[in-house]
């Protein structure tokens, strides 16, 4: 599994990931569009984004869902993982399995209610 940084720029895509147990974790996606030469953001000024990591894509419930705070005219959107969302405490990912890998779905939901599976992939984290 080849891990990203945290930070992506582009149209809906897949990336995996890869963080410690009872870290703190950035994830910034950039919605863009490129027209020939030309990289502009997608307006998602009203939108709302959420990240979803679940064991696996059949679980119905997630383990952890993250509110994105989404900068509209920037076409940004920033999940912010704190120390406890993945530490061993009895709600942090790491209490499951040690170097355990998940999945995870950000998905966003556009102002006249559409629904857009914007990014998915694997997170692994490690103790």
């Amino acid at each position: 599994m080849s891990c990203n940084s945290g930070n992506c720029s582009g149209t809906r895509s897949e990336y995996d990931f890869c963080m410690t147990a009872g870290t703190s974790k950035d994830f910034e996606w950039l919605w863009t569009q490129t027209d020939g030469t030309t990289t502009t953001p997608i307006d998602i000024t009203g939108y709302t984004a959420v990240m979803e990591i679940r064991r696996s894509q059949r679980d119905i419930s997630p383990l952890l869902s993250v509110v994105g705070q989404v900068t509209g005219a920037e076409g940004r959107m920033l999940f912010e993982l704190q120390p406890s969302d993945t530490d061993a405490s009895p709600s942090g990912l790491a209490s499951v399995r040690r170097n355990m890998r998940y999945v995870y779905r950000v998905t966003v939901t556009a102002t006249n209610g559409d629904i857009i599976n914007f990014s998915e992939g694997q997170l692994k984290v490690n103790v």
